[in-house]
């Protein structure tokens, strides 16, 4: 009897053993599994104010990688319309008739805006895409703050 209690420990330490082994073989194949915190505004930004104030939250390295990584998780297949919509769910309409790309007296300045270098980021690491397609993806950064090109509002969270 105590052969048999002896056996089923060992095994037992054994399938622990292997479990913590295969655990640590998947952290370094995917990764750490982790999902990251929601950090982007459940409805666009509706005043420079709520902007800044969200630029002011992207210079912590943490915040801006998660903002990333959420941006990242869009459906959209199309460079293009991902931008727009990256840009839609982060300001409304109101916010970007009063942005540029370059700024004015009248409108801020969105170019040198870490929420654009967020989006620049994943364009510049996008999968698939040659020089031409980054290229005209800068192109579209540049005129997707412009209301003509921007959709309907549509509510990012239910």
């Amino acid at each position: 009897m105590d052969i048999m209690i002896n056996k089923l420990d060992r095994n037992t330490a054994e399938m622990v053993a292997l479990r913590s082994e295969i655990g640590s073989i998947k952290a370094k194949v995917c990764g750490e599994i982790r999902k990251p915190k929601v950090v982007l505004p459940c409805q666009p930004l509706t005043t420079i104010d709520e902007l800044d104030h969200f630029e002011h939250n992207l210079q912590e390295e943490s915040f801006f990688k998660n903002v990333i990584a959420e941006l990242m998780m869009s459906g959209e297949k199309a460079f293009d319309k991902w931008i727009r919509s990256s840009w839609r769910s982060i300001v409304s309409d109101e916010v970007a008739r009063q942005c540029s790309w370059r700024g004015t007296e009248e409108k801020k300045c969105i170019r040198g805006l870490r929420v654009t270098l967020a989006i620049r980021t994943y364009v510049s690491v996008m999968p698939a895409m040659t020089s031409v397609d980054k290229t005209i993806a800068q192109s579209q950064l540049r005129s997707s703050m412009s209301t003509e090109t921007m959709p309907d509002t549509k509510e990012v969270c239910a």
